[in-house]
């Protein structure tokens, strides 16, 4: 019986950093610095990280900066998400309260 991979991906909201950590394979691990907290895995090799005016995507080889996408006249994101038909959600905490962009698409 193969044994299943051992790898971590870990968000440290204290240094502001993404950890992508290969236990078989150490070389391969590698750390994106930058603000961020929420995180999706959304294929292509990709992971989706909440910024706190966007969102960035990251390369899961080597971690490389993919896309950007802030400026969008909205501070404060605590979450982005995803949707299965492309589009990506935000959920940001402005004065007193919680507000929802929906339907926002990249390409």
């Amino acid at each position: 019986m193969s044994r299943a991979p051992r790898r971590l991906l870990l968000n440290d909201e204290g240094s502001s950093a993404l950890h992508y950590l290969d236990l078989d394979a150490p070389a391969q691990s590698w750390s994106f610095h930058g603000p961020g907290r929420d995180l999706q895995l959304i294929g292509s090799e990709r992971v989706l990280r909440s910024t706190p005016t966007g969102f960035v995507e990251v390369e899961l080889r080597g971690g490389a900066l993919a896309r950007t996408v802030d400026g969008m006249a909205v501070s404060g994101v605590e979450s982005a998400r995803r949707l299965p038909n492309g589009h990506t959600v935000l959920l940001a905490n402005g004065p007193g309260h919680l507000r929802t962009m929906a339907k926002l698409r990249y390409w």
